[in-house]
């Protein structure tokens, strides 16, 4: 079986009133992976400044450093309030490794990331890419983190179309600074970067969220397969339009130059990595979208419920088999990050996630989402 078909998802949190580095030791002392390694760290606090975001940061990189040496996971820093009274949550994907012939620790600038190679594909974890200068404006940011991107990509012989799950964090990401959002100027930086290539097998999963702090930072998972052994597949979803052919109408901001246009979001709604006839699917930012539209723009209830339904849809067997997939047993969400705009509508979020998904492992985090009108947005991961 392929490794990064065993993937597992961990949540760790610490609810401890006291220094930041106080917090990052409690949380390191309670990690325990058996048999797994651990390859991606994101951690969750509530830095107010990016001068604090980057302090904070390189307390966490020291730390982990300190517990992991040369095999440190790669780290990432977001700046979301986790929510029901913790101060600091973390993340935490691992694999089994058993069956890797290969697995490298590598650091380019100030990124970091990890290749796990076997005879049947190589995978790219890569954390917490961000620009030199977090004053610069959010396109310029995004242009430089997708070009450190491009060099890594390069460097490992993996093109951009190998990217599968990309995760973005833009701080303030509704903000409109004169007469452009932040995450418009992200869209346009990202369709530059991305239109050096050709997606065969679709753009990849991918959240857009806002943060406090830290400027623009990225994370990203890519797969190269060797043959026929895994195989890539994009989903949509019949409830709602593509995020990459949204129309004009529910863009903002200004204008691209080069393309004379509000380019669009560049993801999927979902990305699925097969390896005979076992499937994981990077489910990718979901809201109370039908169409193009928002639904319910006032009722966090109502919100959660459609964006459930909307996973629900997309991760069907027979919205799976419509996509190409070969699978036989359902697919089964492993975990969930659920981010939510006002910290008022955590309590009514979890009942409705917690009755229609129970058991499920979930982060609930605070955390700005794409559209003013949306309450909650809901990402995850699933498998059979």
């Amino acid at each position: 079986m392929m490794n990064n078909l065993n993937l597992d998802i961990a949540y760790y949190f610490t609810k401890e009133q006291c220094s930041f580095e106080r917090a990052v030791q409690e949380i390191l002392i309670q990690l325990n992976f058996g048999n797994c390694t651990p390859i991606r760290f994101v951690f969750f606090g509530t830095p107010h400044r990016s001068t604090d975001y980057y302090a904070e940061l390189a307390i966490l990189k020291e730390k982990v450093v300190a517990k992991y040496g040369a095999k440190s996971p790669v780290i990432s820093y977001v700046s979301q309030e986790p929510l029901c009274n913790n101060s600091l949550a973390l993340e935490v994907h691992s694999i089994e490794i058993s069956t890797v012939r290969d697995i490298q620790y590598h650091q380019f600038d100030n990124t970091q990331y990890i290749t796990i190679e076997d005879m049947k594909s190589k995978n790219l974890s890569l954390g917490g890419a961000f620009a030199n200068n977090f004053n610069a404006s959010i396109f310029e940011q995004s242009k430089q983190i997708f070009e450190i991107i491009k060099r890594i990509l390069d460097k490992e012989e993996m093109p951009i179309s190998s990217i599968v799950r990309q995760w973005n964090y833009i701080s303030q990401i509704t903000c409109i600074n004169k007469e452009k959002q932040h995450y418009q100027e992200f869209n346009d930086a990202r369709s530059h970067f991305y239109n050096q290539s050709i997606w065969p097998s679709g753009y990849p999963a991918a959240t857009g969220i806002g943060t406090e702090s830290g400027g623009v930072v990225v994370d990203l998972f890519a797969v190269r397969s060797k043959g026929e052994n895994v195989k890539l597949y994009p989903l949509d979803n019949k409830l709602q339009v593509a995020a990459h052919a949204y129309s004009q109408e529910v863009l903002v901001g200004q204008e691209d130059k080069a393309f004379k246009t509000r380019t669009t979001p560049k993801f999927e709604r979902g990305k699925v990595v097969n390896s005979l006839d076992n499937a994981l699917v990077y489910i990718s930012g979901t809201a109370a979208i039908r169409g193009e539209g928002t639904l319910a723009e006032t009722d966090i209830k109502k919100q959660t419920i459609i964006t459930l339904e909307n996973i629900e849809e997309l991760i069907s067997i027979s919205n799976l088999k419509e996509a190409g997939v070969e699978i036989v047993e359902p697919t089964k969400i492993k975990s969930l990050r659920i981010y939510i705009k006002a910290a008022r509508d955590y309590e009514m979020a979890k009942m409705v996630v917690d009755k229609i998904l129970p058991n499920v492992p979930a982060i609930y985090l605070r955390g700005d989402i794409c559209r003013d009108n949306l309450l909650i947005e809901i990402e995850g991961i699933a498998g059979n």
